[in-house]
């Protein structure tokens, strides 16, 4: 078997439904599913149907998996289903860590947690390195959009709605497993999935843009085998089929991959999901799915010699697998995860060393506009700023300055060629003719030319002069109309 492994970083929010219903309150998913780098492999490779699609696509011998977090070159597995954290640390028995998870299966005694009320670790994932165990939980953003009445040409009367997305600069990691005759298409499924690529809800719009690349992460845990049990933990979301081919959440132990084996449900904890597909090609909706949701872990008395597997159905859009006996639920005689957990910041789930995406655009005439823009409105925003701390800190000064004479200097600033020459025209006019005496009294003119002078670098003097002898010959006249 061969496994081609990738990274995926978030250039945008991305927006990963957990159902395609388009009312109701709307839910995201915190990873991306197989199914989306299928469709994107599919976009690039699926051209006519022949044995070679087959091969790749319906086969089952390629399975896309899950993108989930990352941290430290490290992809993260879903929070185990079967960690339980204290709700009142205070109340545990003394000497026991206030931080400390407990092993659902591995308790013995529970009357001696019951008191503090122990819960169950539901969301986010984690990366384990060693016996460090970190929390990831990827920051996601809600957006309320409205839908478009293109015949009014504005907003649709009673047609908003939200979004929840991962939130821009997330790191994912994902692999993509290859057997039998698939197993010589390495490059080519690398080369359909690398690049820049769209995938998730409103593509078109703002949200969806993602770098997939090659990158060797690391998966850090191991099989320990138990004695007369088997933990099966789902590692992905888990479809299973009963004898007369309907959809069902209870599998036997032989479909987890355990012969001869019997689940306890009394020391399992599982915990199940239910959607509907949408088809984008057909338009239409496929077969519900219902299933058990990754993270959940199951406790099967019996034996197995294996590491991982894939069970179940889908497993071509990354459903299906499993791990068993992973070393991350090892826990001592009363119960405690014997790991340390630590809280990550959201930013230690984003690749700080990465470029500015935008730089991969900068020869675009779009991504040169939009920078021309930007940099026009800070300095406007500078400008303006400047301008309005001159005004109420030297209106006084000025006071005996008509408005007619901030006029004239405004036309100056207009008719000029260039802004180079802007502030000589300024002086000259101020050191000539009646409008001298005025700007000689209380160094006015040296004020208003040093400002100048100091902020020439940073803002443009035309747009500078504007702006000020308007704010100005405003002020004056709100003051003739106050002496009226």
């Amino acid at each position: 078997m061969e496994i081609l492994k990738f990274k995926v970083t978030l250039l945008s929010d991305v927006i990963i439904s957990e159902s395609p219903a388009t009312q109701g309150r709307h839910r995201g998913l915190d990873f991306i599913p197989g199914n989306n780098f299928l469709g994107i492999a599919a976009s690039q490779l699926y051209k006519n149907e022949d044995e070679h699609t087959y091969l790749l696509f319906h086969s089952g011998h390629v399975r896309f998996g899950d993108a989930n977090p990352g941290y430290n070159d490290i992809r993260s597995h879903r929070t185990p289903a079967c960690f339980f954290k204290p709700k009142y640390p205070d109340r545990l028995p003394a000497g026991t860590d206030s931080q400390a998870r407990f092993v659902h299966h591995k308790i013995a005694n529970f009357a001696m947690i019951r008191e503090s009320q122990p819960k169950q670790c539901r969301s986010g994932f984690m990366a384990f390195d060693g016996d460090i165990a970190y929390e990831i939980d990827l920051s996601r953003n809600y957006v309320i959009k409205s839908a478009y009445d293109s015949k009014k040409r504005r907003a649709e009367d009673e047609k908003l709605f939200g979004y929840e997305s991962l939130a821009k600069g997330a790191v994912l990691y994902f692999g993509v497993e290859l057997d039998g005759g698939a197993a010589g298409c390495k490059k080519e499924i690398s080369d359909a999935l690398s690049g820049l690529r769209h995938i998730g809800r409103s593509r078109s719009a703002q949200f969806g843009l993602v770098r997939i690349e090659p990158f060797d992460y690391r998966d850090t845990y191991e099989s320990l085998p138990e004695d007369n049990y088997v933990v099966v933990y789902a590692d992905s979301r888990l479809c299973f089929f009963d004898e007369e081919g309907k959809p069902t959440m209870f599998p036997t132990a032989e479909q987890l991959g355990v012969k001869g084996g019997e689940i306890d449900l009394s020391k399992s904890q599982i915990r199940t999901f239910q959607y509907t597909p949408w088809n984008y090609k057909r338009q239409a909706f496929g077969n519900e799915r219902c299933g058990i949701e990754k993270g959940s872990v199951i406790i099967v008395k019996g034996t197995t010699g294996k590491e991982e597997a894939y069970v179940g159905a889908y497993q071509n859009e990354g459903f299906g697998k499993v791990i068993y006996n992973p070393s991350f639920l090892k826990a001592d005689s009363d119960g405690i995860s014997k790991l340390t957990f630590k809280e990550l910041k959201d930013e230690g789930c984003h690749d700080d060393n990465d470029d500015d995406w935008t730089a991969r655009f900068s020869d675009t005439s779009l991504l040169s506009y939009l920078c021309s823009k930007k940099a026009q409105q800070t300095e406007e925003k500078y400008t303006y700023s400047i301008v309005d701390d001159f005004v109420n800190t030297r209106k006084d000064l000025f006071k005996d300055i008509t408005a007619s004479q901030w006029g004239t200097i405004r036309g100056i600033a207009l008719s000029a060629e260039k802004d180079e020459g802007i502030i000589n025209l300024i002086k000259t006019y101020l050191s000539k003719g009646v409008a001298k005496g005025k700007w000689d009294e209380r160094g006015r003119r040296e004020v208003l030319v040093r400002f100048l002078d100091q902020n020439s670098s940073q803002a443009s003097v035309r747009d500078l002069v504007i702006n000020l002898t308007s704010e100005m010959a405003k002020d004056k006249n709100k003051q003739e109309e106050n002496d009226r």
